[in-house]
């Protein structure tokens, strides 16, 4: 198996051995089949990965309890993780999401301020850190992590897209001086001290009117922006505007990329409910979670690029108006070609080689009915 073993040329190999990486692999392929991130629930398909049916289930279960112990102490070891998972997309990320995820367990609150990048039609996350509270994270959280964040990945010229939640003038400050461009929703009377009073009415009669984004400049902390208003295209009668801060010139533009904001929604649905019940986590502490999420998202990495690879076989469905959508998500979709692939630790290593030595275009078109 060590002649064959996928990552042996990686970082992984070279610090942690093949201790570390089979027990990884043992992680991989146990959440893959049981579709959690429980340990006690992944224990009983250890055995069948390993090709070990005389070892007691309790026992691989001290064995998931031991890795976690001693592999969540080393930072290394869960960036590492997350850098394979990044070297499936060959191409960076225009686009980049910003939202937080967070559920309760009976002894604390699990915060994740995630950020995404979009692959094709699907977000992929970069990182996250866990806040731990209940509340909305604050600037000053946002700017932390995004330090954090910056020292591992490059950022500069992305564009952010984020909901009201993360808005403020030093955040947007910080994002701007770091050369990362924003489309980020506000509320309505957000920022409304620093525009012209009968501009703003105009505008705001003209989006109305025209059906179309409306922008008038704005400076922000003596940053120079674009306040932009538009029509609700699900025209929402409680909410018939929406309202944007974003430093992209182009309106248009920024109200069309502000929409593919919604794809992390889809990747915390896939994480939780819709794949591998991230909320069923029973670990105390956030670095266990940390590398929790590390392998999860190695996880999902692998089933994301598997429904790229296979993208041309997703069955299409046509909505009323004519629209053309996918009756499966890309994820799911390579999750379902996952499973049926693999049973034991070998052939789940020949078919994660294959998908990570794959080639895949970073915008796979959607198939035609």
């Amino acid at each position: 198996m060590t002649n064959t073993l996928i990552y042996k040329d990686s970082q992984l190999y070279e610090y942690y051995g093949l201790s570390g990486i089979k027990n990884l692999l043992v992680m991989v392929g146990g959440i893959l089949q049981s579709r959690t991130v429980n340990l006690y629930k992944i224990k009983d398909y250890v055995g069948g990965i390993l090709g070990n049916d005389k070892t007691a289930p309790l026992s691989h279960y001290q064995r998931l309890i031991r890795y976690f112990a001693e592999y969540s102490h080393y930072d290394s070891y869960s960036q590492h993780i997350l850098e394979l998972s990044h070297s499936f997309f060959t191409k960076s990320y225009r686009y980049l999401i910003l939202d937080g995820t967070k559920w309760d367990l009976d002894f604390r609150t699990v915060h994740l301020l995630t950020l995404s990048g979009i692959v094709s039609d699907v977000a992929v996350p970069i990182g996250w850190e866990d806040i731990g509270k209940k509340g909305h994270s604050s600037q000053e959280e946002h700017k932390d992590f995004f330090d954090k964040m910056l020292k591992k990945v490059s950022l500069k010229g992305k564009v952010l897209l984020a909901d009201r939640e993360y808005v403020g003038r030093d955040w947007i400050g910080y994002l701007i001086d770091n050369q990362i461009e924003i489309v980020i929703r506000m509320k309505e009377d957000c920022y409304k001290s620093e525009l012209d009073e009968k501009q703003r009415n105009r505008a705001i009669k003209k989006a109305k009117r025209t059906k179309k984004p409306i922008k008038l400049p704005i400076t922000i902390n003596g940053k120079k922006l674009w306040w932009v208003v538009f029509s609700n295209p699900q025209n929402d009668q409680t909410e018939p505007l929406l309202y944007f801060i974003t430093s992209l010139k182009n309106a248009t533009k920024a109200t069309d990329a502000y929409k593919k904001r919604w794809l992390i929604e889809c990747l915390f649905k896939h994480l939780k409910s819709n794949g591998f019940n991230l909320e069923d986590l029973g670990v105390k502490f956030s670095h266990k979670i940390e590398l929790m999420m590390a392998i999860l998202v190695l996880v999902y990495s692998f089933a994301v690029k598997q429904g790229l690879i296979k993208r041309f076989k997703i069955q299409m469905k046509k909505h009323k108006g004519g629209k053309i959508y996918q009756a499966v998500s890309t994820f799911r979709h390579g999750l379902s070609w996952l499973l049926c692939s693999f049973k034991n630790m070998r052939q789940l290593i020949k078919v994660l080689q294959e998908i990570r030595s794959a080639k895949v275009k970073a915008n796979v078109p959607i198939p035609k009915m």
